[in-house]
């Protein structure tokens, strides 16, 4: 696989050798970044979850081709399969950040979408999350009891660390929920069906462009499947597509090193005219032209 033509996407043992860690068979693990690692302002994916913890410091982080400055203290949630980057800003940045997977998560739960119905892990959602002193003393807390199980390694690390997740992922809640106050959204959106669908197309966008081919890895129709995305989400199913597809090749055009041949190859676009017009169509840009108005 020529790395060039491809935006990597890491499973935890990937992130743990990256990190300078011995791979082990948990499915999560911890680590304190510092300015020496995990800042790489190249873009990446994971198949793991993670919360972080911004504790000092300022770091850049890009998702998708959005950029903002983080400031501490500042939490930031990170789901599977969303295209990131991270540069440090100013003064080394002090980042805390606990990786795991969605089985290691939901294995003793009874609802296996679980995770899937907190709209913070999304890509297009609010995921940051900058502390008042009140909140920040809590997460400060709930960080340090993590690093501390971890250091000791407990007969029961994986049931109590599950225990301090879920304390973090309900607090972050409650957090989210205040700032949505002003703009509600339906929780029902977050049904199988959408979860279902938002996995296949993470999978299979670069080979399917077709909702007709969603909706019969569904069981559903076409119409269906477009009625009830637009109902949940305010998106057709065929926005859904076009979306992902326009964001992916925009961060592949942002690497010059890549011809616009490769990318459209990379997305298996018929040939690279057909790849021009739909760019063209939903952007306004040429492949091109887009590369150098970015």
């Amino acid at each position: 696989m020529d790395p060039r033509k491809h935006i990597p996407q890491y499973k935890l043992e990937n992130l743990q050798h990256f990190f300078g860690q011995i791979s082990s068979k948990r499915d999560y693990f911890y680590i304190e970044a510092s300015e020496r690692i995990f800042f790489d302002p190249l873009p990446f994916r994971t198949e793991t979850y993670g919360l972080g913890y911004l504790q000092k410091g300022s770091l850049v982080l890009q998702t998708g081709l959005e950029r903002a400055v983080l400031t501490a203290p500042t939490v930031l949630a990170m789901g599977p399969s969303v295209i990131r980057s991270f540069e440090p800003f100013g003064k080394a940045p002090t980042l805390k950040v606990i990786f795991f997977t969605e089985n290691f998560f939901t294995q003793n739960l009874a609802d296996v979408f679980f995770l899937s119905r907190f709209r913070y892990f999304e890509n297009n959602e609010r995921h940051v999350f900058e502390l008042n002193p009140q909140q920040n003393k809590q997460f400060h807390a709930q960080f340090e009891q993590v690093e501390h199980l971890l250091y000791r390694k407990h007969m029961h690390e994986t049931m109590m660390l599950r225990g301090h997740l879920l304390i973090l992922i309900h607090e972050l809640d409650g957090i989210f929920n205040q700032l949505e106050a002003l703009s509600p959204f339906s929780k029902s959106a977050h049904l199988n069906l959408l979860q279902s669908f938002k996995q296949i197309l993470a999978k299979d966008f670069k080979k399917q462009h077709a909702v007709e081919y969603f909706a019969e890895r569904l069981h559903v129709t076409p119409k269906y499947l477009s009625e009830y995305l637009k109902k949940h989400t305010g998106k057709t199913a065929g926005q859904w597509i076009i979306q992902t597809l326009v964001l992916e090749a925009k961060v592949l055009l942002l690497q010059k090193e890549l011809t616009v041949a490769e990318v459209s190859n990379e997305l298996e676009f018929s040939d690279q005219s057909v790849f021009g017009k739909f760019f063209k169509v939903n952007t306004g840009y040429t492949p091109l032209g887009f590369r150098k108005a970015y």
